[in-house]
């Protein structure tokens, strides 16, 4: 049943079968594994969307070798389920998450940014945070309790497309905010820049659909922007 893009596996008469092979689809979870009663031999590599691994039997042979758990290379049973346990009991939430500014020069990137963490712009380097020529990430944490959420803002400065319109590509995830900003003075003319963040996000993230994307208008404040002018914006790009 491989590249079937199966997503999960119904009842059906599945008690004499000994081996299965589920490389490379959908799958979400193994619960249907307690419909087969005489396996002993299972592969679930290339499934990067299975992340629970509950209901397992009593296996002698098992691969989960890029699945949507740390890259697991034993295709010994006892050893994969003794990786799985130590994992689990060393393992500690995180509550950090990447958060991109993607826009044009000029947008407001950094203005939002600082807004956000409450700061000025400056030049002084603090702890935790990095300032270079083009690429400056800073902290910000929404709580001051030790579990509280942090997000680290990534904010790029190049003046060049081709540099500005790559370059962040690089550092895109699954797990990840992203915020596209675009003048709205030009929001017409910015289509084509704005179509070009959302397909990069959907090419380079396996899981693009969960990802959360947020389009925001800057420069509201100029005459321009009348409530109108906004509202036509909005439909517009929706």
């Amino acid at each position: 049943l491989t590249w079937q893009f199966v997503t999960t596996i119904q009842k059906f008469s599945l008690s004499s079968i000994e081996s299965l092979n589920m490389e490379y689809n959908d799958l979400t979870s193994v619960s249907f594994l307690k419909y087969f009663s005489r396996l002993n031999s299972v592969d679930f590599s290339g499934n990067p969307n299975l992340n629970v691994l509950t209901d397992l039997p009593l296996l002698e042979k098992l691969n989960l070798t890029t699945i949507g758990l740390p890259d697991i290379p034993s295709r010994n049973a006892n050893e994969v389920f003794r990786h799985l346990h130590n994992f689990v009991q060393s393992s500690q939430p995180c509550n950090r998450i990447r958060l991109f500014f993607l826009g044009k020069p000029g947008c407001g990137k950094t203005s939002l940014m600082n807004g956000l963490n409450k700061t000025k712009s400056t030049n002084k380097h603090k702890k935790g945070q990095l300032d270079h020529k083009n690429l400056q990430i800073k902290s910000w944490q929404k709580s001051k309790q030790r579990d509280g959420l942090e997000f680290l803002c990534w904010d790029f400065h190049y003046e060049e497309e081709a540099a500005y319109k790559t370059i962040p590509q690089f550092f895109f995830t699954d797990r990840s905010l992203y915020i596209i900003l675009f003048d709205l003075r030009t929001a017409f003319e910015d289509e084509r820049d704005i179509d070009h963040w959302l397909q990069a996000i959907d090419s380079h993230c396996v899981k693009s659909r969960s990802c959360y994307k947020f389009l925001v208008g800057t420069h509201a404040d100029d005459k321009k922007c009348t409530s109108e002018y906004i509202q036509q914006t909005r439909s517009r790009l929706e």
